[in-house]
């Protein structure tokens, strides 16, 4: 593939993520489907397919981001001022956010979480791959209960605690599990 080519590929899949990202952003009711994001993007459906298989892909894509953010955060290796800026947008974004961390959805965004966090684990955490595993998901549940109870309201703070909570939380499994 050349070089312009593998751009131009790039920058398509660059606006199909962006559509679908406006789309979240903007409210879009229920599934976001591959139809709202070609119309969005104003590319064809075959373009779409070309760059992703489905709408649930690119919606993976899409909080992949986010998920790495949250994993390196809870790994120690982001800022708090990072972890603030991504929970700051889980607030402004609540609804969505609740409805994209609850149920069905919420159960994918935690398998993504975990299989981030697995893959960045120091090495020799747990002696063997399902022990790395106990240990991601260990390393995500606490912080993403956290996360669920302040959007839903069971937890009353400013996003700056809640980021301290995860903050501190984190720490103390890092030093209890690595």
């Amino acid at each position: 593939m050349s070089g312009d080519h593998r751009g131009a590929a790039l920058t398509t899949r660059r606006r199909l993520l962006d559509s679908f990202n406006s789309l979240v952003l903007r409210g879009a009711e229920g599934k976001i489907t591959v139809s709202d994001i070609v119309r969005e993007a104003g590319v064809g459906r075959s373009t779409f397919y070309d760059h992703y298989s489905s709408a649930h892909d690119i919606h993976q894509q899409a909080l992949a981001g986010p998920m790495t953010l949250l994993a390196e955060s809870i790994l120690g290796l982001q800022t708090e001022e990072r972890l603030s800026f991504l929970l700051r947008h889980f607030w402004e974004n609540r609804e969505r956010a609740r409805r994209t961390l609850s149920g069905e959805e919420g159960e994918q965004v935690e398998q993504l979480l975990v299989s981030i966090l697995e893959s960045r684990l120091p090495k020799g955490a747990g002696s063997n791959p399902k022990s790395r595993k106990v240990a991601a998901i260990e390393l995500a549940v606490v912080p993403l209960a956290l996360i669920r109870a302040w959007l839903e309201g069971g937890v009353h703070c400013s996003g700056s605690e809640m980021t301290r909570h995860i903050s501190k939380a984190s720490a103390a499994m890092r030093k209890e599990l690595l």
